[in-house]
């Protein structure tokens, strides 16, 4: 039985991969979060990573409840 390591850091070609973005907008979040340089590469501490994901989440998901309640071609029904 193999077990799963969750890692303690997303690396910026890791958080392309997770974001589906390109390089510029991996290191623009990357920036955006609490991150350690090691040489030449930026870490992102993967827990913080995780907490703004959910939060924009939450963000995108409320958007989406408040398009679908103000809905201008709502008819009334008489």
């Amino acid at each position: 039985m193999q077990v799963a390591i969750k890692p303690k850091f997303y690396s910026v070609k890791d958080i392309k991969l997770l974001e589906h973005c390109g390089r510029d907008a991996a290191y623009a979040i990357a920036k955006r979060l609490p991150h350690e340089k090691r040489g030449k590469d930026i870490l992102v501490f993967a827990e913080d990573y995780d907490k703004d994901y959910e939060m924009r989440r939450e963000i995108a998901l409320q958007k989406m409840n408040n398009v679908e309640n103000n809905n201008i071609y709502k008819f009334k029904r008489i």
